[in-house]
């Protein structure tokens, strides 16, 4: 990509955005003379400007950048984020029932967490595990979306109704392989699409196919090849990534998880009381100093602050405050 190819797409996705405003002429400048590798002294002395004015015209530019694009943008980093971007334009995307993720509240520490292991670190397989509607999937699509433009093809499956492994792979593997596509849906012809083609694949709530009740993580009768297919996923060298989400971590993926392994483990606890004060709000609960009562009853669950209405919230209020009731609800 040359310096004025790369000013085009740059100037295409700011215009893209609400305030639809492209680059202006420092802007420009300041782009095109970064792009060759100049230092801002080097472009003021050019331009005739201040260095410190330069900075921050420069500073404002990458942050305006990272907004739109979803990844922290520097001048360094440029080249290697815009070619991405570009990829990711021309890329495959198939985001099965993925939910809306416009509204989000907080979970920026584990963001951040989650891409760093996937985009700087490499990590073949990660999971994201809690409790019930404490946000898993959610955070899922919200990473997937973030993290989008590193990868060739994302695809998004829910297993919640438990998807046979050669049902999931007959919808996978046409994705991935085109018109070249056949009837062998294999796990061997997945690992060979995941080490040719940089995947970003993401199975929601995998405990669908695990055993109720079975802390051991063990698979259903008729779900076993699951087992096969993530541990390969782990063992094996490719250069794709497999997000898993679920309330309990599936056999044998614990003993291969470490902090300085090519598979992670996240879990996810609540949200904290200014996070989940943002939900409360967004429902019309304005009564601030009822907020943090509300969102610790319910441990900082985001589904159970999404549900809950407002005689209800009123009533569990009465008994956090005056009774110390426990937290054994449903939902």
């Amino acid at each position: 990509m040359t310096g004025e190819e790369a000013l085009k797409l740059v100037d295409a996705v700011l215009r893209s955005t609400v305030l639809e405003q492209g680059l202006n002429d420092i802007q420009s400048v300041v782009f095109l003379e970064s792009w060759v590798g100049r230092t801002y002294a080097e472009i003021a002395d050019k331009l005739g400007y201040d260095c410190d004015y330069v900075k921050q015209v420069g500073s404002q530019l990458w942050r305006s950048l990272s907004q739109v694009i979803g990844e922290e943008v520097s001048k360094k980093n440029i080249q290697a984020i815009l070619h991405r971007y570009q990829q990711s334009q021309t890329s495959t995307q198939d985001w099965g029932e993925a939910v809306d993720v416009s509204r989000f509240y907080g979970r920026q520490t584990e963001l951040q967490t989650l891409s760093t292991w996937i985009g700087k670190e490499h990590c073949r397989f990660v999971g994201i595990f809690g409790l019930g509607g404490i946000g898993k999937t959610t955070l899922s699509v919200k990473l997937a979306r973030q993290i989008q433009s590193q990868f060739e093809y994302v695809i998004w499956r829910s297993l919640q109704q438990a998807l046979p492994l050669n049902t999931l792979l007959g919808e996978i593997l046409p994705i991935l392989m085109g018109s070249e596509a056949t009837i062998d849906s294999s796990i061997n012809l997945l690992m060979k699409q995941l080490q040719e083609k940089r995947c970003l694949l993401v199975l929601d709530n995998v405990e669908s196919i695990l055993q109720s009740g079975n802390r051991g993580g063990e698979y259903q009768r008729g779900f076993e090849a699951y087992q096969q297919l993530f541990e390969r996923i782990c063992d094996e060298l490719h250069q794709s990534c497999l997000i898993v989400t679920g309330r309990e971590k599936p056999s044998k993926i614990a003993v291969r998880s470490g902090e300085n392994l090519p598979v992670r483990s996240l879990c996810l606890s609540g949200l904290s009381v200014i996070e989940g004060e943002q939900i409360l709000i967004a429902k019309g609960l304005n009564t601030a100093p009822q907020h943090q009562n509300l969102v610790n009853y319910f441990g900082g669950n985001p589904l159970a602050l999404t549900i809950c209405r407002n005689r209800y919230s009123r009533y569990i209020l009465w008994r956090s405050t005056s009774i110390l009731g426990t937290r054994n609800y449903s939902f």
